[in-house]
Formats: structure tokens, C-alpha cells, sequence
């Protein structure tokens, strides 16, 4: 009887060890599962942030091209403008139209 007892208690032990065991590898699977999405997501994280840098240059160097191309257009406005204007007081002495772009349509 006594023997029964403790092969009972014994081979319950086992048992107990074994589900213990077997939380463990779980809990140390998902807890490498996790440091992989963490590893993942901070490489993830590291790019975009240099991508939004470089778009950041990128939007930098297409503002400065703007105002040069801005600048470019108002200057030849300017002339064409300055042309139209000289041109047009010469043939006519008195002209209304003075005060209008040569751009409108």
C-alpha cells in the first residue's frame, strides 16, 4: 500500500515536473517570438526614419530649385512686361491698357 502511495506521488511528480518543463519552453518561445517582433519592428522603425530624411532633403532641394525657377519666371515676366510696355507707349501715346499684364487672357 505504502508502495502504491509513493510511486503514485512519485510518477504525479513527474507529471508536475514535466507540464512545468513544458510552461517553460513556452514562455521562453514567446518570449523569443517577442524579442524577434521587437527586433523586426525597431529595424522597421530605423528605416522609415531614414527614408523620411532623405524625403525631407529631397523636399528641401525641390524648394530651393522652385524659387530659382520662380524667381527666372519673374524676371523674364518682368522684361516681357517692360517690352510690351516700351513698345506699346511708342506706337501710341495715350494708351488705357497700360495698367494690364500682356499675360491676361
Amino acid at each position: 500500500m505504502i508502495d502504491q502511495q509513493r510511486q503514485a506521488i512519485c510518477e504525479g511528480n513527474a507529471m508536475t515536473q514535466a507540464a512545468i518543463d513544458n510552461f517553460f519552453s513556452m514562455v521562453e518561445a514567446f518570449m523569443d517570438e517577442r524579442e524577434a517582433k521587437r527586433d523586426a519592428a525597431v529595424a522597421k522603425y530605423r528605416e522609415l526614419k531614414e527614408a523620411n530624411r532623405r524625403l525631407k532633403e529631397k523636399l528641401a532641394h525641390m524648394h530651393e530649385k522652385y524659387d530659382v525657377l520662380i524667381e527666372a519666371y519673374n524676371e523674364l515676366a518682368e522684361e516681357a512686361y517692360a517690352r510690351d510696355a516700351s513698345s506699346s507707349s511708342s506706337s501710341s501715346s495715350s494708351s488705357s491698357d497700360d495698367d494690364e499684364s500682356p499675360f491676361s487672357y
